[in-house]
């Protein structure tokens, strides 16, 4: 049900030879599988919990950092800490860390040792904060730390010169030389010293280094601030993260492990510690549609009014052109576009409803448009006319360069997710014309609608491809969006609406160029974000560093878990090859079973639905040789038992790449697109396909004399399917083409 993001993988094979002396024996294999070969096996994700530094294998181990959000640590000053283990050497050293002192008579360490050393504000130096190595004030500022005040604080110590500073918010407060080095300490704590001394108050992004840094990286390190407090300059350098020995972002938000984002894989035990977030936080610029006049702390939340029909209400923008046809509301006498006035409208904000002139039981608007014609009786009440369901075919050229998704909607109409070059929605009646059309163009970055299903309360969740998430309303304006908040891209294939209201997000990462030793590609993911688009966590699965790991399609188990559908890089001796994968997960993303099929070629798992039984069919490919991919769907149970399955197609390519299921369930349409050799175009391809038994019952192919695909696909209301995808038959250039066919797969 979604686009099929095009990644085309040349991959570099190696070829190499070995002679033996004798067959008798085996040569023996790695870890990673190579004869004779040398590979150290272990997580190579520097930014997960279990980074192994010495591994040259990924055995797919990561336990990944997640960031929850703006998160820190409030302790106690009484039994709370994090056990850093033995991390401060008797060498040159860097300290550093965000913190907010809170009230009680206590010695107040914030990162010490059992011995040795400390960096602590406390009560019998009147809360300035000092450090040194016995006596364990070599250096003081003159100032106390005051309460519920955030400072960044930093000590540095060169063992050449003897020479210790101390900063505050990035301003060096004191120094002196001739300190001795510090004595050997077995523990490096987070609020607390070896013999309690607990800090009181929150801390949050801590550092340690193994060398001495300068007046200028403090300052920069200050300057990037500490994701509650507001960044004051665009100047990050994430490689002074990477080079620290040991860095705590602290915001896991929740568990007993505290992470090194440096990925040196220095993790931290969290003892009695609380997770908290920022109360005082928010916008601070009076000037800004959120301004919170409470916030004494900007978090870069802050948003502005960037267009002429923009209003701000209660710290939210919203659009005053409900129609998007650039006419703001109060200048506009048709605001929802259905043809009648607003004065004469019952609800003059939505297009489906106006009014019931000719007394018939059904909305004059139900079509999207003011249509007598169109509409009809209503004996139930739902709201939609008893006609539904126009015993029709056709297809014609819709707005857009591709349409990936389709879902039906109310009253007799569809939602198509597409592009234009960048995300597009359509909704559509059931002859294809269009009822409204709505572009994300201000949206920045590359970004298509691969998905789309609609929510709870009526609108509708895009899953836009890259690192980027489309919240709509039931008629397609823009209630918010997420960008992934990752350096490297997340491509997003498919977002479903749980259960419980939020939403699941699954695909592919990119490539990441490696900055700050972050390197990344290849693993596919799966991600919880809440309704309003925050991160809740992501798990990432497969292979890291190779290209070809993804998720392609996700529905959720009766019991709460997730079912995804994707491909799964093999590497045997340097030859690469995909499976057909699918993975059952609890609710939060960890694996229960994992199934892989297929052979030494290229096959993939491109779509799933779920029945009423909590089986599942999937479709994608099978590749029978290096020249010829059949359609695969199979169904399987909950369990992950396969039930059948089957493939289909000619001598040369076809791929299946999406899937709907009957109403009653017993056909199951799967679609994608087929061509009979090679050099010939592409033409979109439907078969329909017996739920009970997987037998092909028939298939039709449909298109001009250009390369078509089709890449979505839902069942009409009159039991027919409609199809979407992109063309060149029908123009210069790529077009948006919905094919309507009936309940057979004929247009008629």
């Amino acid at each position: 049900m979604r686009p099929k993001s095009i990644i085309i993988l040349v991959t570099l094979l190696f070829f190499y030879g070995c002679q033996k002396d004798t067959e008798s024996d085996p040569e023996p294999e790695d870890c990673a599988g190579i004869i004779n070969g040398s590979s150290v096996c272990g997580c190579t994700d520097s930014t997960a919990f279990n980074y192994n530094s010495s591994a040259t294998y990924d055995d797919g181990s990561c336990q990944t950092y997640i960031s929850n959000g703006q998160f820190f640590l409030s302790f106690n000053g009484v039994n709370s800490y994090v056990d850093l283990g033995d991390m401060l050497s008797v060498g040159s050293y860097t300290k550093t860390a965000w913190v907010k002192r809170e009230t009680g008579d206590n010695h107040n360490n914030i990162i010490s040792g059992d011995e040795g050393h400390a960096l602590w504000a406390p009560a019998t130096f009147d809360y300035k904060l000092s450090s040194g190595h016995a006596p364990y004030n070599a250096v003081q500022d003159t100032d106390p730390l005051e309460v519920g005040v955030w400072y960044f604080i930093s000590v540095t110590y060169d063992l050449t010169s003897g020479t210790m500073a101390l900063y505050k918010d990035g301003i060096q407060v004191d120094e002196t030389t001739g300190v001795s080095a510090p004595g050997e300490s077995a523990k490096t704590y987070i609020g607390r010293f070896g013999n309690g001394s607990y800090w009181s108050g929150s801390i949050d992004e801590a550092g340690i280094w193994d060398r001495a840094l300068s007046s200028t990286e403090i300052e920069q390190l200050y300057n990037m601030g500490n994701g509650i407090i507001a960044r004051k300059s665009d100047t990050e350098d994430e490689d002074l993260y990477s080079e620290a020995k040991g860095y705590w972002k602290m915001d896991e938000g929740a568990g007993e492990i505290l992470s090194d984002a440096s990925g040196h894989g220095n993790t931290g035990s969290v003892n009695g510690a609380n997770w908290d977030t920022c109360d005082d936080c928010g916008c601070t610029d009076a000037d800004a549609c959120n301004y919170n006049e409470s916030a004494t702390i900007d978090n870069e939340s802050c948003t502005y009014i960037q267009q002429s029909c923009e209003t701000c209400e209660d710290g939210i923008i919203l659009s005053n052109d409900f129609d998007g046809d650039s006419i703001c509301n109060t200048d506009d006498n048709d605001d929802d576009n259905d043809g009648v006035a607003d004065v004469d409208d019952s609800d003059p904000l939505d297009n489906t409803i106006c009014s019931d002139n000719d007394e018939d039981g059904c909305d004059d608007c139900s079509s999207g448009t003011y249509d007598l014609s169109n509409d009809g009786a209503d004996d139930d009440g739902d709201g939609i006319c008893n006609d539904c369901g126009v015993d029709t075919s056709f297809s014609r050229v819709l707005p857009g360069t591709a349409g990936y998704d389709i879902v039906r909607s109310s009253n007799c109409s569809y939602v198509i997710s597409g592009s234009d070059g960048r995300t597009i929605l359509l909704k559509i009646d059931e002859l294809g014309n269009e009822i409204w059309s709505r572009s994300y163009s201000n949206i920045t970055g590359n970004h298509w609608g691969n998905s789309v299903s609609q929510t709870n309360d009526g609108g509708y969740i895009i899953g836009a491809n890259q690192s980027t998430i489309i919240k709509t309303d039931s008629i397609g304006l823009l209630q918010w969006y997420s960008k992934l908040p990752y350096s490297y891209p997340y491509y997003v294939e498919d977002v479903i609406q749980t259960f419980e209201g939020d939403y699941i997000v699954v695909g592919a990462i990119g490539n990441d160029p490696g900055t700050g030793g972050h390197s990344q590609k290849g693993q596919a993911f799966i991600l919880r974000m809440s309704e309003g688009g925050g991160v809740q966590w992501v798990k990432r699965y497969g292979i890291s560093n190779t290209p070809n790991d993804s998720f392609w399609g996700v529905v959720q188990a009766d019991d709460g878990g997730f079912v995804l559908a994707g491909e799964k890089l093999q590497d045997r001796n340097f030859e690469f090859y995909d499976h057909f994968w699918v993975v059952k997960t609890d609710g939060n993303g960890d694996i229960q079973w994992s199934l892989e099929l297929g052979g030494n070629l290229w096959d993939e798992a491109l779509d799933i639905v779920k029945l009423s039984d909590d089986s599942y069919i999937l479709a994608g490919k099978k590749s029978l040789s290096s020249s010829n991919i059949d359609m695969w769907v199979m169904r399987i149970s909950s369990s992950g038992s396969v039930l059948w399955q089957t493939n289909h197609g000619n001598s040369n390519n076809d791929t299946a790449t999406s899937l709907t299921v009957s109403e009653n369930e017993d056909i199951v349409a799967v679609v994608g697109y087929t061509r009979s050799s090679s050099g010939n175009p592409f033409k979109y391809r439907i078969w329909g396909v017996d739920v009970a038994t997987g037998q092909v019952i028939w298939n039709r192919i449909h298109g001009g004399d250009q390369e078509d695909k089709a890449y979505g696909v839902v069942e009409s209301y009159d039991q027919g399917f409609n199809i979407v995808g992109r063309s060149y038959s029908f123009g210069s250039d790529r077009v948006n083409w919905l094919v309507k066919t009936n309940s057979s797969g004929n247009i008629y």
